[in-house]
């Protein structure tokens, strides 16, 4: 869940068209009454919605090239205060890699980045599940990244070179007009050369204790989000799938279609590690198991993928400081 920020974009940009925010939200369930309350949340589907409900009443695939000026840096929150705070692009730039996914909701987002003489590189997650629109994802954090750079540093970007992972559209001309670079379709992965402003370039409205302030107000938004929830549900769900083999962290990835950094951002947010929701949907499976007294500890352990009856006694022993036979003597 994050807020609509960008759904009032969408809204404004829309309106300008003749298009109402009626046929816009169509079917998606959002009030647009309340798309501009900091306090409203909706979910990646109702974006998503709203999204293939945009590119059907446009009727336009290269939609997201126009979308370029539908948003300002101050529209953000205190996204966007945080970044026009940051000391330089760098600063602001980690702020919007730490934060962007749970407060503004970007399924496609600045996975890592390096510095390359000259410029540097961003390296864009991938996120499989979200299939046609992955596309649109990608064309508009380039526009709106690309915007947004430069009203924080006042420097016009230069690119150096495209990479993307997915496959030439048919509006392939727009990118060109915008990339004025290389273009790579189908590459390994996607990734922006940026070879002006470099990391190190001022911001124009740097101001080291508002930047505080504001940092510290996106962990606490962050936090306050009902993802941690969600997370845990989502993680469990795949978990019961094979719960005698039980992914590590990049297969989940994987699994769900989202970057081993944004998985992780999530589990700070949620306050728990990766390794202690696994342990924790163990333990409730493992309980419920030996309270049904239809299977012995030894075939409860093997059935979670215990490779022997000491070590599912030694780890249930860590999880509830008891033994499975105190366990069982209590839940008779």
């Amino acid at each position: 869940m994050f807020r609509a920020t960008k759904v009032v974009g969408y809204l404004k940009f829309l309106k300008r068209h003749g298009i109402s925010a009626k046929r816009l939200l169509d079917g998606t369930q959002i009030d647009a009454s309340l798309v501009a309350d900091p306090e409203y949340l909706i979910s990646l589907e109702q974006y998503h919605a709203v999204i293939a409900n945009m590119m059907k009443l446009t009727q336009n695939p290269g939609i997201a090239f126009l979308l370029g000026d539908t948003i300002n840096v101050g529209e953000f929150g205190i996204l966007g205060y945080a970044m026009l705070s940051a000391s330089s692009l760098r600063q602001a730039l980690s702020v919007w890699v730490d934060y962007s996914n749970s407060i503004v909701g970007t399924p496609i987002n600045v996975e890592t980045y390096q510095d390359i003489s000259p410029g540097y590189e961003l390296i864009i997650s991938s996120a499989p599940k979200l299939g046609s629109l992955q596309r649109f994802e990608t064309e508009e954090l380039l526009v709106q990244g690309m915007k947004l750079v430069q009203d924080i540093t006042g420097i016009k970007p230069v690119l150096g070179r495209i990479s993307l992972s997915y496959s030439e559209p048919p509006h392939r001309v727009l990118y060109e007009a915008f990339c004025k670079c290389p273009i790579e379709f189908g590459a390994r992965q996607t990734a922006f050369r940026i070879l002006r402003p470099d990391l190190d370039a001022p911001i124009q409205t740097g101001n080291e204790e508002l930047f505080t302030i504001c940092t510290q107000h996106c962990r606490a938004v962050m936090r306050s989000t009902p993802e941690a929830g969600a997370l845990r549900s989502q993680l469990r769900s795949m978990f019961l799938e094979t719960p005698g083999n039980l992914p590590n962290l990049e297969k989940a990835c994987a699994s769900l279609g989202i970057s081993t950094s944004t998985l992780r951002r999530q589990l700070i947010a949620s306050g728990k590690s990766y390794q202690a929701i696994k342990d924790e949907f163990r333990l409730d499976l493992a309980c419920e198991y030996l309270r049904s007294g239809r299977m012995a500890p030894k075939q409860v352990g093997y059935l979670l993928g215990f490779t022997s009856p000491s070590a599912f006694a030694r780890a249930f022993k860590a999880w509830t400081g008891k033994t499975v036979g105190e366990f069982l003597l209590e839940n008779r």
